[in-house]
């Protein structure tokens, strides 16, 4: 009987150590879920205050947005990016500023670098968006093509057309000049007549040339029923923004902002053309905001 209880209480004994002993291996306390969520955060920051060490607010803008969507109501984050933001709005406004600066001298290329710096501080900003996002094309009636001269600028044509230097900017859009101080000497600049703002000197008076030339109206001669042909400038148009959005899907976004700006020339009312012009001209902002070509 003794024997039967001692092999009893060696089998028993045996369980209780057999489902003891794996406890006792895994015994490591886990992790609890909101130790793993503040470590996450305070990774996010810790990343966040090295970029803003280093001067590179952007980026530590973006690790601060980081940890608040981890959780949207921890102090520290909320601090930080509140202080970062209002850094970030004071920087893209001095950006905005200089480029304004630029587009008012003319020198728009310089102006589109300084807009493009400014949407990187502050992507929301209405001015800067509103600068960069391509204009309609000046409606004119007609227009001269005038060469350059020796020491001629577009100020001094906007003077001699409009009778006001401040004009330029009419002539310099027109060109999609990309810097309305830079010109030389026998470059060909079309000085358009616009509603409103009549020519001051007869085309006479200097060496111009006039893309519409008058010509004298062929008699009309009856046939029945006659097709016209459709004017070249639909022709062109159609292939110019037909190749554009061609390369836009292929993702050559300057190639296809050229192509779409030919477009757009000979028909200022296309929306369709308008609108992949914004698109491609913005992705390639982006582009270059990646291969860090916004410095001035």
């Amino acid at each position: 009987m003794k024997n039967k209880y001692f092999i009893q209480g060696i089998i028993l004994f045996t369980l209780v150590i057999g489902c003891v002993l794996p406890v006792r291996k895994s015994s490591e306390k886990p992790t609890a879920p909101w130790e793993e969520k503040e470590k996450l955060i305070q990774s996010y920051l810790q990343k966040g205050q090295v970029y803003e060490n280093k001067g590179n607010l952007v980026e530590a803008s973006k690790q601060y947005k980081l940890a608040l969507t981890v959780d949207a109501r921890n102090l520290s984050a909320v601090e930080k990016n509140r202080r970062i933001e209002n850094q970030l709005h004071v920087l893209a406004e001095k950006y905005y500023q200089e480029g304004l600066n630029f587009h008012k001298n003319g020198k728009y290329d310089l102006a589109r670098r300084k807009f493009l710096m400014t949407l990187r501080h502050w992507p929301n900003h209405s001015g800067a968006l509103e600068m960069i996002r391509p204009r309609k094309q000046i409606p004119a009636q007609n227009y001269l093509v005038h060469t350059i001269k020796a020491g001629e600028s577009i100020s001094q044509l906007a003077m001699l057309y409009y009778g006001d230097y401040h004009k330029f900017p009419i002539i310099a859009e027109y060109n999609n000049l990309k810097n309305a101080t830079k010109v030389y000497v026998g470059q060909k600049i079309k000085v358009p007549q616009v509603e409103g703002l009549p020519f001051l000197v007869k085309k006479n008076d200097i060496k111009t040339e006039d893309v519409y030339p008058t010509v004298k109206p062929k008699k009309k001669e009856t046939v029945k029923d006659e097709k016209k042909e459709p004017p070249v400038e639909i022709e062109e148009e159609t292939r110019y923004r037909d190749l554009g959005i061609e390369l836009f899907k292929k993702k050559e976004y300057l190639e296809s902002t050229l192509e779409l700006l030919k477009a757009l020339n000979a028909n200022p009312d296309d929306t369709t053309t308008r609108e992949y012009l914004y698109q491609s001209n913005f992705n390639w902002a982006m582009e270059l905001f990646e291969k860090k070509d916004y410095l001035t």
